[in-house]
């Protein structure tokens, strides 16, 4: 098999793969794959066996973010590999051990590899062991271009697909991903704005923060997806509290593993309290324990330890005990019916809820693979439960997502398959927010139902206050219709309890550009491609550009896109010579649209641009075939309060396209 591309050589952190070459065809992939998520990977291309190690082998481990070895039988056979790893051992590289097949580890590997952590692949599906990859070597990727994947229906033949983002980095460590995360929410929570009463908000001061549940299960029967589902169930339960302040699981997956002490943590995070605890799966037996810390005195507040059998009843009854305690431990209020929800169990079949934890798990990774992965995984859910309202309302947000991410969608297939689950999760449980968010943004996006769509978010946000979906979408439903002091009021609230998410950080900085705030939103895009020079951060600040006049500018920004995307630079030039004659000029500049399809722009980013030129005709074919698509399109959804589509106003084609998704003007 011939080698998949070539070994990285640059200055950025990258990964050492340690194989042995009769692995290859397993391997290959696996690396491929890697690549594909952003990762920098170095590995060796060829040296044959029995040649000596050479010192660049030596040199490429010890520069090495981490040492990842795939561990098969010829692997563990294999002298370099052996020496591989001895050698990142003796200059503390980090080791991952990825068990691609069941192999018995010979006594002094098993010693040298007793302290790395191990990911046993060939007892999981691929999508979960590609996500406990993704989580191990702690990469931050954001590609929210699409790309086409197996099993979903192309789209028309007038739709041009977007080519793959490959996304640039890795950070080095959950600690130091959380030091540069930190930052950028101090940067966003220090702008200058001027604030409104909140609609949605906390009622009391009470805080707190849930690091990741550690995993303690031993390996032959890892319980990593029970820690990670525990801790996402937990911090979801607790959001119900309504005068709790509780920071989103996104935000706390930086602290896996931090060496950070609770004070330390809380001051990140802005909270007074932090709730740390383990997961312990021994055959049908789960041990569980947690304790509630105050960050300013590190006194403990409570603490206790749940030996149980392992059934959906007993995890759900523990979860809600701890909910429980802590409202008490906390001082925070428990209405009747907020006590129900913290006792809740959804479901009573257990693989039923370990396909839903799966699921959920991979919907955060927000790649066009995984939220495909996530799919599958709440339907299994949904199929070996169909009362699980949880699975449903995880399953329609999968279908709401996976446009945004995957080329050669059939929209009407996304519609149907995002509407029947979001109305099912509603009809098993009227009361769920999950449900509620996913059902509300459905009516937005596929049916311009803007009323309904802001009575589901409120009453989602009435239950519970602090639900990162519903803040998010329900901030889009009022800066789109122009109210954008409450637009902002939410954005700046979900960015309080989800502070390092980057996605939240182009959110309120997006809100920020429809308010208007340009300078803002610029510098703020700009902020966020430091972090990810890949990241749709590129699309939304020569957006934000375009909408600010700065045409120039705009160019500028296009030419670094179409560089980092691979699009036609012959195209790319001569659109930033037509915004360039735009700005210069103050007139209309005419381009030939077939030209910039070969740029795979969205509808919606077409119209954007051609709005720019003020190209009448070409604007309003393209939000024509956003509208028709039904499809998640920011350049239509904000027609009334774009400034860059003011030459239409007097339209008549306009406001009638106005009219039919409900902003009208008149």
């Amino acid at each position: 098999m011939e080698n998949p591309f070539p070994a990285y050589k640059g200055d950025e952190p990258y990964i050492f793969v340690c194989y042995a070459h009769k692995d290859r065809d397993v391997v290959y992939p696996e690396m491929a794959w890697l690549r594909d998520q952003g990762l920098n990977v170095w590995y060796d291309e060829g040296i044959s066996p029995g040649e000596e190690w050479s010192e660049e082998l030596g040199q490429a481990i010890q520069d090495a973010q981490h040492l990842l070895m795939f561990v098969t039988p010829n692997s563990v056979a294999s002298r370099h590999c052996r020496n591989e790893l001895h050698f990142a051992q003796n200059h503390d590289t980090a080791i991952l051990a990825v068990h691609l097949t069941e192999t018995e580890l010979p006594a002094g590997l098993e010693l040298a590899m007793g302290s790395s952590q191990a990911i046993i692949a060939h007892d999981q599906d691929q999508a979960t062991s590609h996500l406990k990859m993704i989580q191990a070597l702690g990469t931050i990727r954001d590609p929210e271009e699409p790309r086409s994947v197996e099993g979903i229906q192309p789209m028309t033949d007038s739709t041009v697909p977007a080519s793959r983002t490959v996304a640039p980095w890795v950070l080095k460590g959950s600690v130091a991903l959380g030091m540069v995360l930190v930052a950028v929410a101090i940067a966003f929570f220090s702008w200058e704005r001027t604030r409104v009463a909140p609609q949605f908000g906390f009622e009391g001061p009470a805080s707190i923060a849930v690091l990741p549940f550690a995993n303690r299960s031993v390996a032959a029967e890892n319980a990593e997806f029970l820690a990670e589902g525990i801790h996402d169930e937990l911090v979801t339960r607790l959001g119900a509290v309504k005068d709790l302040k509780v920071i989103s699981r996104t935000s706390m997956l930086a602290y896996r593993d931090t060496i950070k002490d609770m004070r330390t943590i809380a001051q990140e995070l802005g909270v007074a309290s932090v709730l740390e605890g383990s997961v312990q799966r021994a055959g049908n037996s789960v041990r569980i324990n947690a304790k509630l810390i105050e960050a300013d005195t590190e006194t403990q507040l409570w603490a206790d330890t749940f030996d149980r059998s392992l059934t959906t009843a007993n995890l759900f009854a523990i979860q809600g005990e701890i909910s429980m305690a802590i409202a008490v431990a906390l001082k925070a209020s428990l209405s009747p019916s907020t006590e129900a929800r913290l006792t809740n169990v959804p479901t009573d079949d257990l693989l039923a809820l370990e396909a839903y934890f799966k699921g959920k798990q991979l919907l955060e990774i927000r790649t066009s693979d995984s939220l495909v992965g996530a799919r599958t995984q709440f339907q299994q859910a949904t199929e070996r439960d169909p009362s699980f309202a949880h699975a449903f309302a995880g399953l329609a947000e999968a279908w709401l997502e996976i446009p945004n991410y995957t080329a050669g969608v059939d929209p009407s297939v996304v519609r149907q398959g995002a509407r029947y689950n979001a109305e099912r999760a509603i009809a098993l449980n009227p009361e769920l927010p999950e449900a509620l968010a996913v059902l509300g943004w459905e009516r937005l996006l596929h049916r311009f139902d803007w009323r309904g769509a802001e009575d589901a978010l409120s009453k989602a946000l009435e239950i519970q206050p602090g639900n990162v979906n519903a803040l998010h979408w329900m901030s889009h439903v009022h800066s789109w219709q122009g109210d954008h002091d409450q637009a902002i009021d939410l954005a700046d609230r979900v960015a309080e309890i989800d502070p390092l998410s980057t996605l939240i950080g182009r959110n309120l900085a997006y809100i920020h550009m429809d308010a208007g705030h340009f300078d803002l939103a610029v510098s703020q895009f700009k902020a966020l491609l430091k972090l990810d020079p890949y990241s749709s951060s590129l699309e939304n600040l020569w957006t934000a550009q375009l909408r600010a006049g700065r045409f120039t500018d705009a160019g500028n920004t296009l030419d670094i896109w179409a560089a980092t995307r691979g699009r036609d630079t012959t195209q790319v030039g001569r659109l930033k010579n037509a915004l360039e004659e735009r700005e210069m000029t103050k007139q209309p500049v005419l381009l030939e649209t077939l030209a910039l399809r070969s740029l795979a722009l969205t509808p919606s980013d077409l119209a954007q641009i051609l709005a720019s030129l003020q190209d009448s005709s070409g604007t309003l074919a393209a939000l024509s075939e956003s509208y028709y698509a039904g499809t998640h399109s920011r350049s239509l959804l904000s027609m009334r309060i774009n400034p860059s589509f003011n030459f239409l106003r007097d339209d008549e084609r306009f406001n009638s396209l106005l009219e039919k998704i409900g902003l009208n003007e008149k």
